[in-house]
């Protein structure tokens, strides 16, 4: 009796049962960068909560929340890419440059290519909402620095230019404090 020696490599290739692995792995980073996208977004809801209340120690904790959140996702983005160049090479590929996730499913066996899809989208959506309330955010900031500036100014030039007492010793009354107290954020 002869046996053949046959490798199952291409076989199990062709099945998606070896190449498997990596996918697998690629789902795994890009369901831990969704939970991280998702807690940046509520993060983001607070600061904006933060900011309409004026709430400066808040905005301080949230900060630091973020640059971790921020630290985590770059480490995640870096573990993404090396499994994409693994992937890269798997696929024949000299490297995973310009690689798009879409390109990577459309390769990726069942049921990883669906979750790779399900995974995109869902973090696609994320992102865009995260630059949105980012930009909000970003408006609010900026918004009431100004009007912190617009105060400075105005109770800067009530004491630089006009005196509270008349040269008598009587109170004189400026108009000043409503316009800053009317300021709305």
């Amino acid at each position: 009796m002869i046996v053949s020696c046959k490798s199952p490599r291409p076989a199990a290739l062709s099945q998606g049962l070896v190449m498997s692995s990596p996918y697998r792995g690629l789902v795994s980073i890009l369901e831990r960068e969704l939970e991280l996208h998702r807690r940046l977004a509520d993060l983001l809801d607070e600061e904006q909560r933060a900011l309409k209340g004026l709430d400066a120690e808040r905005l301080l904790v949230l900060a630091n929340e973020k640059d971790g959140l921020a630290l985590q996702l770059r480490a995640l983005d870096e573990s993404r890419r090396l499994l994409m160049e693994s992937i890269a090479s798997l696929l024949g590929r000299d490297g995973a440059e310009g690689m798009r996730l879409i390109e990577v499913a459309a390769q990726a066996p069942e049921p990883e290519a669906r979750e790779l899809m399900r995974l995109r989208d869902a973090l696609r959506e994320l992102v865009e909402t995260g630059e949105t309330r980012n930009t909000t955010n970003r408006y609010l900031a900026n918004h009431s620095l100004e009007t912190v500036r617009e105060a400075i100014r105005a109770l800067a030039q009530a004491d630089d230019i006009h005196k509270t007492y008349r040269p008598k010793g009587a109170l004189r009354a400026y108009r000043i404090a409503p316009q800053v107290v009317a300021r709305q954020v």
